[in-house]
């Protein structure tokens, strides 16, 4: 559920949703999807020990978000508004409190077998559910 509410998050901004409409997809890109469009997923996750201070668990997940493009300039534009969407905060989006989502890092590549720009995306998130 943290992943389908982070999608949300993402998507309610109108910049981003300009650019992208919701092709953001969890772990793979559907083969028929339009450019641009981006994929994301958990490269690593842990259940933090919050020594009984609260009920409720808190997870602290690593995640990476790939945008897709034929044009650099759309990618990169796609990375800024991202980075300004997911960079030092908190919210709280259907099921999920997120406590804290922090950009991690970002860099660029071009897959010339298929033509196609990327920008490879790293967020850490601590959340709980609400």
């Amino acid at each position: 559920k943290m992943m389908a509410d982070l999608r949300s998050y993402v998507l309610a901004d109108s910049t981003i949703s300009g650019l992208i409409g919701t092709r953001m997809h969890l772990d793979r890109i559907p083969q028929n999807s339009q450019f641009p469009n981006c994929e994301y997923g958990i490269v690593s996750e842990r259940v933090l020990n919050t020594h009984g201070l609260d009920a409720s668990h808190l997870n602290e997940d690593i995640i990476q978000i790939d945008v897709y493009s034929k044009k650099a300039s759309e990618a990169l534009s796609i990375k800024e508004a991202l980075k300004t969407r997911l960079n030092s905060k908190r919210v709280t989006q259907g099921t999920t409190n997120f406590q804290y989502i922090e950009w991690d890092s970002s860099n660029s590549g071009y897959e010339s077998d298929v033509e196609i720009f990327r920008q490879i995306i790293t967020i850490t998130v601590m959340w709980s559910p609400t």
